[in-house]
């Protein structure tokens, strides 16, 4: 899910099939969040199983260490 940082509005929501591993559903929420939103995200906050994730091109990625 994604959520903005300023208020916490809840902004998409995308599920997937299978077992995916979580770095691996980061360019397609993204993509998501562009569409409903807009191309503004700047920085992008995910917990730790992210670590690995892919590249996201201008989105700055800070990965939780805990």
């Amino acid at each position: 899910m994604a959520v903005i940082s300023c208020g916490g509005w809840f902004v998409g929501a995308k599920s997937f099939t299978g077992n995916s591993y979580d770095g691996q559903t980061l360019s397609a929420q993204m993509q998501q969040v562009n569409h409903l939103i807009g191309d503004r995200v700047s920085e992008a906050h995910m917990d730790i199983v992210y670590r690995g994730h892919e590249d996201e091109g201008a989105v700055t990625v800070h990965v939780d260490k805990q």
